[in-house]
């Protein structure tokens, strides 16, 4: 009773979660990608690792699981995960991506259907990791489940090296 002397129902105390603990990783994230030196591999690569120590290894990981469940129940819900959170990390990864590209690290790719691609793993972790890890008999490990993924993801993002593209760069 007492949380409803701060939040008058259910979806504005489910907002207010969202808005306190996942729309400031995203902030984070945002940053990171405006600022970073390194390379669109290695930026991707911190930017899945840091989403996993900071939401994904943590209850927070758990809403997408919620919004999954009761998205029928709360379309206006949906709509602001969807609005607040889902847009914004998919942004944030076309940004990656289109840099890479830009810089010749990545080849050309149909980034707006790739995105939706590379974050199917992530969430599909986090689902996981709330609904069946408490089940299995080998328990998923998600570091390397994690090593795996960017192998794969960025194995398939590389950009072929031409003879000239190699010579290029060792000249630089």
């Amino acid at each position: 009773g007492t949380l409803y002397l701060y939040f008058e129902n259910k979806e504005d105390l489910f907002k207010a979660v969202v808005r306190g603990n996942v729309l400031p990783m995203l902030q984070h994230g945002e940053a990171l990608v405006e600022n970073f030196p390194g390379s669109s591999t290695e930026l991707l690569s911190k930017l899945v690792r840091g989403w996993w120590e900071q939401s994904g290894s943590t209850k927070v990981a758990g809403l997408p699981k919620l919004v999954i469940a009761e998205a029928g129940n709360f379309p206006d819900l949906a709509e602001f995960y969807y609005e607040e959170v889902i847009l914004r990390a998919h942004s944030l990864f076309r940004r990656v991506l289109r840099r890479g590209t830009d810089a010749g690290e990545f080849r050309d790719v149909d980034v707006d259907q790739i995105v939706h691609v590379a974050l199917a793993p992530l969430v599909m972790l986090a689902v996981w990791t709330h609904s069946f890890a408490c089940c299995q008999k080998e328990q998923l490990q998600p570091q390397r489940y994690l090593d795996s993924y960017l192998d794969m993801l960025l194995h398939s993002l590389r950009k072929e090296q031409t003879p000239e593209t190699h010579h290029a760069r060792n000249q630089d």
